[in-house]
């Protein structure tokens, strides 16, 4: 076999050409330098930028991408009432008579307090006082009827209570001697004016007559009693006010300490607690003349509490046979009330009417709707929403903004129902 050599054939240097004048070798032109400056930024800096910025693009478009979707499903409200029946001591819930079991916890309560009187009234007394009536007329007695008046020198009238009879007058040393009787009397009207002190008097009754100046009477001593003041009394308004305060602090306070004890899991309101008053008396009868009166009360209460979860269990009971298999309950915004309690603490019964307001609304399965929503356009999960016919309201957000389609990853697809 031939040995072939390959040799590089180089072209002929061209020879330097001499100048005409000198016959010298013209000097060669140096060769011209590439511009390298913007192809190696280019090269450097710009592409590796445009690389890095797609591989973000499609980094955030395959891991981060995401899709909201927001649905208002057809909703309605439902409100029942529906009477149960708490019995102590049962131990179980009964689904079929509806009777749940009750607990109770019970409390005294007793207190004494002064209270004010706030009625008045004028108080009148009349003066009173002793007499001595004389008789100097003859011997024989002279009778004085019940209520004889009897006037003072100063115009002051009083009168005897009672009839009397005053001695007749006895003769001695020659003169008549006038026969005389102490007796009380009591002035004609009240008042502080009719304190008069010793004084004379005479028998209006006997004026014009011969016995008027022979039958007489004075005093020795003052009149006294006469007054006439504002004075407190105690009213029946208020004893009765002051028990029906008393039993509605000691209520509200035996209701206050009772609602505190019970525990989480059963409830109890203060319509399920029952208040028996043991006693309610006043210390002073109606009518005393007192500023202050005393008043004790005494009272006892029991509170009847009803577990949770049965009562729970009775409300969707009585709201599963009002919903359809394709509607649910919308939990948050169910809303139980006792309307109305009525305890019997005899029969350790409590009957109560719940009152039950709830709002259901159409349901979607929502793992099932992703799995349908998963990787289409946008337009195409609104066209398959819509064809669902239950939706008020479809909220649909791509991120980033850029994106046209939904996730292929069910778990990058947020649902969130919202019910109306």
């Amino acid at each position: 076999m031939a040995n072939w050599k390959i040799q590089d054939i180089a072209p002929p240097k061209r020879a330097p050409e001499k100048t005409k004048e000198s016959g010298e070798e013209a000097p060669q032109a140096s060769p011209k330098r590439k511009r390298k400056g913007l192809p190696s930024l280019m090269k450097k800096v710009v592409l590796p930028l445009l690389v890095l910025m797609v591989l973000l693009i499609g980094g955030i478009h395959i891991f981060f991408a995401k899709a909201d979707i927001t649905l208002w499903p057809e909703a309605r409200q439902i409100k029942l009432l529906k009477s149960i029946t708490a019995q102590v001591g049962l131990e179980q819930l009964d689904r079929e008579e509806f009777k749940i079991p009750s607990r109770t916890l019970d409390d005294e309560e007793k207190v004494t307090r002064l209270f004010p009187a706030s009625s008045n009234t004028i108080k009148v007394n009349k003066a009173s006082g002793t007499i001595r009536v004389f008789n100097a007329y003859k011997i024989s007695p002279q009778k004085l009827v019940a209520k004889t008046r009897f006037l003072s020198e100063d115009g002051k009238l009083f009168r005897t209570p009672v009839a009397v009879t005053i001695p007749g007058a006895t003769e001695g040393q020659g003169k008549l001697i006038p026969g005389f009787i102490d007796i009380e009397v009591t002035a004609a009207e009240p008042g502080e004016d009719y304190n008069i002190g010793p004084a004379n008097f005479s028998l209006p009754g006997l004026s014009g007559s011969a016995l008027f100046t022979v039958i007489y009477a004075e005093s020795t001593k003052p009149m006294t009693g006469g007054s006439e003041r504002q004075v407190s009394v105690v009213s029946a308004t208020d004893i009765a006010n002051a028990k029906d305060s008393l039993i509605g602090e000691l209520t509200g306070k035996a209701e206050e300490k009772l609602l505190s004890q019970v525990p989480e899991h059963m409830l109890a309101t203060k319509d399920s607690i029952v208040v028996e008053v043991l006693e309610a008396n006043s210390l002073v009868p109606a009518g005393a003349e007192l500023d202050q009166f005393n008043v004790s009360v005494s009272l006892s209460a029991t509170l009847f509490m009803f577990p949770k979860t049965d009562i729970d269990t009775l409300v969707n009971i009585f709201l599963s046979d009002e919903i359809g298999e394709d509607e649910r309950i919308a939990s948050e915004k169910t809303k139980v009330d006792f309307q109305q309690i009525v305890v019997n603490k005899d029969a350790k019964t409590a009957s109560l009417d719940l009152s039950v307001e709830t709002t259901v609304y159409q349901y979607v399965d929502p793992t099932e709707l992703k799995i349908k929503l998963r990787g289409k356009s946008k337009d195409e999960a609104g066209s398959i929403l819509s064809s669902y016919n239950i939706f008020t309201q479809i909220d649909l957000v791509l991120w980033p903004f850029w994106v046209s389609s939904l996730p292929g990853n069910v778990d990058r697809l947020g649902i969130e129902v919202v019910v109306d």
